[in-house]
C-alpha cells in the first residue's frame, strides 16, 4: 500500500512538471512556438509535443519501474489539481487547455504503458 501511494504521488509530480515544461501556461515561455521548424506547423505543432510527452513516459517509466496503474491515477490527480489552478489563477478565455493538458497525459501515459508492455532490458516489467 505504501508504494502505490507513492508511486501515485510520484506520478503526479512527474505529469504536472512534466506537463509544465512541456506545454508551459503561459505563452510567452511556449518554445514551440518560437522553433523555426515547428513554428510552420501551426496547430499540428501538438503531434510533435505529443510525441515528447510519449518519450518522457516511457524514460520516467523505464527509470522508476512504475506502472501503468499507480501513473493512471497520478496522472488524473496532476490533470484535476492542475485544470483547477489554471481557472483560479489565469482564468483562460478558452477551455482548449483542458484539451491540450488531456492529450499530454494521454502521452505521459502512453509512454510508461509501453514500457510496461515491452518492458525493460535487465529488469522485470513494472507492476501492471
Amino acid at each position: 500500500m505504501e508504494r502505490s501511494v507513492r508511486d501515485v504521488a510520484a506520478s503526479a509530480v512527474f505529469v504536472a512538471v512534466a506537463g509544465t515544461v512541456v506545454w508551459p501556461p503561459v505563452e510567452a515561455y511556449l518554445v514551440w512556438s518560437r522553433l523555426p521548424a515547428l513554428a510552420g506547423l501551426g496547430d499540428a505543432v501538438v503531434l510533435p509535443v505529443v510525441l515528447v510527452a510519449v518519450a518522457l513516459g516511457a524514460a520516467f517509466g523505464r527509470v522508476t519501474g512504475i506502472g501503468p496503474r499507480p501513473f493512471a491515477a497520478g496522472t488524473v490527480v496532476a490533470y484535476v489539481a492542475g485544470m483547477v489552478a489554471l481557472e483560479l489563477l489565469l482564468s483562460p478565455a478558452s477551455p482548449v487547455h483542458l484539451l491540450l493538458y488531456g492529450v499530454l497525459a494521454v502521452g505521459f501515459g502512453a509512454g510508461v504503458a509501453g514500457v510496461a508492455v515491452l518492458g525493460h532490458p535487465g529488469r522485470p516489467a513494472p507492476d501492471r
